[in-house]
């Protein structure tokens, strides 16, 4: 596994939405996901998956109204229980010199969580193709 504190080319967020734990507090996590994504987006790519094309418009507008990049800004389509990526989102290896994504099965800490949508976010996203996915050269799936 490659360590946190290495070179990286972007960052996957899930954004939230009104089926998350966030909904009662939308505007303003929309807000702070917004001026995250705008400090991602001065340095490198922001993956921030989005439940559907509605919210896609929405993410790249609030991007975008924040000082956001929006050419590093690539926004999959991946319907999503909740919006903690790192649970679910791709674990990255080094293996012969490349970087390598992997698929892992998430099970909502032990069924404790829904995960069933979370738990696809990453075959999702690795069949919409590289431009959904971070098109980087150094990684591969």
């Amino acid at each position: 596994m490659i360590p946190e504190w290495a070179p990286q080319s972007g960052v996957m967020v899930t954004w939230p939405h009104d089926q998350t734990d966030w909904r009662d507090d939308l505007p303003n996590v929309d807000a702070c996901f917004a001026r995250i994504a705008r400090e991602v987006t001065r340095r490198e790519v922001l993956i921030a998956v989005c439940r559907d094309a509605e919210h896609v418009e929405l993410v790249r507008a609030l991007v975008t109204a924040a000082g956001g990049d929006p050419h590093r800004l690539v926004c999959p389509i991946a319907p999503s229980n909740d919006t903690w990526a790192r649970d679910h989102g791709p674990i990255a290896v080094r293996r012969y010199g490349a970087v390598r994504l992997l698929d892992f099965r998430f099970n909502g800490w032990g069924g404790k969580y829904p995960a069933d949508l979370d738990d696809q976010i990453t075959r999702r996203i690795h069949h919409q193709g590289p431009s959904a996915a971070a098109s980087s050269s150094r990684w591969s799936w």
